[in-house]
């Protein structure tokens, strides 16, 4: 198959795909982007974070295209430095936090209104999370918070995450997304939000069908963007059921340049 670099668009994950454990981009990854989009091609990234952690990226990266925050939650131009789209909870999820809550006394959990981080309950993994991707916060109590939240991120030791998502899916909370972004981290999004469905708005409204779009991710909240796009990468280091639905499993993983190997693979098409 030959691509057209200049009718290509490349979007990829941040943490597990592009960033390796050190949150440091690799200068092997920075040239072969820096390669792709002097060829024409536009790039970009889907996130978990919001813009205050996902900001030192995108800007050092020069993304001029929409990027993807909050799992799909948000979409942002890093141009013009505003919010294009962003879905809300409804009110109701403030009940299921109290559940939740209820239920796992030890978990700790974030909420995320707009660009602004709450800690309702803070515990090591968040702590840990804190810590590691300097999050400027606040910690407040449930009831103190307004509505509008963009997100909730539960922090959970990984033997007790089966017991979580087994406890949501029997709440049969019908007017929540709910998926987990790491061994230990789970979140509850706006109903109907994913990097799957930002992606297609992305496309659509940039007016990107006839590109072939290239989609990069290693978790379970990668995997309906993966699916959306014409070709579908996972790196090695990708959990076994997002490699199973991915088009191609790169040799590379993310702590020795993954998104330079796929870059490679397009320019060698």
């Amino acid at each position: 198959m030959y691509y057209d670099i200049s009718k290509t668009f490349l979007i990829t994950d941040l943490d597990g795909t592009l960033l390796p454990e050190s949150k440091v981009l690799s200068e092997n990854n920075l040239k072969a982007i820096e390669k792709f989009r002097n060829a024409g091609g536009k790039f970009s990234i889907a996130t978990g974070r919001i813009i205050q952690t996902a900001k030192s990226y995108f800007e050092q990266l020069k993304i001029d295209v929409p990027i993807i925050l909050c799992n799909g939650g948000m979409i942002y131009d890093p141009v013009e430095r505003k919010i294009l789209k962003a879905h809300i909870l409804n009110s109701n999820v403030r009940q299921y936090v109290k559940e939740i809550m209820f239920e796992f006394p030890h978990i700790g959990v974030e909420i995320d209104i707009d660009n602004k981080v709450y800690v309702i309950r803070m515990n090591e993994y968040e702590r840990h999370h804190i810590s590691f991707t300097g999050i400027v916060y606040e910690e407040k109590e449930l009831d103190e918070l307004p509505d509008g939240w963009s997100k909730v991120l539960f922090s959970l030791d990984n033997s007790e995450m089966h017991k979580l998502t087994s406890f949501i899916q029997s709440r049969n909370y019908s007017d929540i997304c709910f998926v987990t972004s790491g061994s230990i981290f789970c979140e509850i999004l706006p109903y109907n939000c994913s990097k799957g469905t930002a992606l297609k708005e992305i496309i659509e409204d940039l007016g990107y069908n006839d590109y072939t779009v290239f989609a990069v991710g290693d978790y379970d909240n990668d995997i309906e963007m993966i699916q959306y796009a014409d070709v579908g990468y996972a790196p090695s280091n990708a959990l076994n059921n997002v490699k199973k639905i991915a088009d191609i499993v790169t040799k590379a993983n993310c702590e020795d340049g993954v998104i330079a190997e796929i870059i490679n693979n397009i320019f060698n098409k």
